[in-house]
């Protein structure tokens, strides 16, 4: 024992040149890494789904829920993060990034491959939330284009719920009077029947 740590300063000595020009080439081949790839920032935003008001009406409520228990049943956060990628959310997302940034010369214009390539979704485990996250070069754009995704994909599903409302309110107002003229006929034909 006495031996191995005498000889200590003496191997020291002898592997000094090969350990330092290790540790000098790491630390230079890292900085030229650095120096030489892009920066790339991430943001991102949570999106919250809530299951219970997937139809506004207990008629679509009916209609559109499906028995969870089935194997590869819908699931709705599923559903909801290919929405998000879908051409109609990205492009009205991609609008308004453009008319706010205000890209004018084509080589610096962005395009609904490129925000789709950029874009990541992901479901949060055991929640109701969604992940949505961007990858670019310019943290501004990158912040501007995350926001603008999560704005159209709610203003997507405002306007589905309100095409459903508008669906079922002319549905009503189309069969409810059907249904009181056949109450009516029917009160009638109970009163004709207890007079008789």
């Amino acid at each position: 024992m006495e031996k191995g740590l005498s000889s200590l300063p003496s191997i020291l000595k002898r592997r000094a040149l090969p350990a330092l020009v290790t540790f000098a080439a790491v630390i230079g081949g890292a900085i030229a890494y650095l120096q030489i790839t892009p920066r790339q920032y991430q943001t991102s935003t949570r999106l919250m789904l809530d299951q219970k008001r997937v139809s506004v009406s207990e008629l679509g409520r009916d209609l559109t829920q499906l028995n969870s228990g089935t194997p590869g049943g819908s699931n709705p956060l599923a559903d909801q993060a290919e929405l998000i990628k879908s051409q109609r959310v990205l492009q009205r997302a991609l609008t308004e990034v453009t008319a706010e940034s205000g890209f004018r010369s084509p080589e610096n214009e962005l395009t609904v491959d490129q925000l789709s390539q950029g874009l990541k979704v992901k479901i949060v485990p055991a929640t109701n939330i969604l992940e949505v996250s961007y990858l670019n070069e310019d943290p501004i754009l990158a912040t501007k284009v995350v926001n603008a995704v999560s704005r159209a994909m709610v203003e997507d599903n405002t306007q589905v719920i309100r095409q459903e409302a508008a669906n079922v309110r002319k549905f009503l107002e189309k069969k409810v009077p059907e249904a009181r003229k056949q109450l009516q006929e029917a009160e009638q034909k109970e009163n004709r029947y207890r007079q008789s």
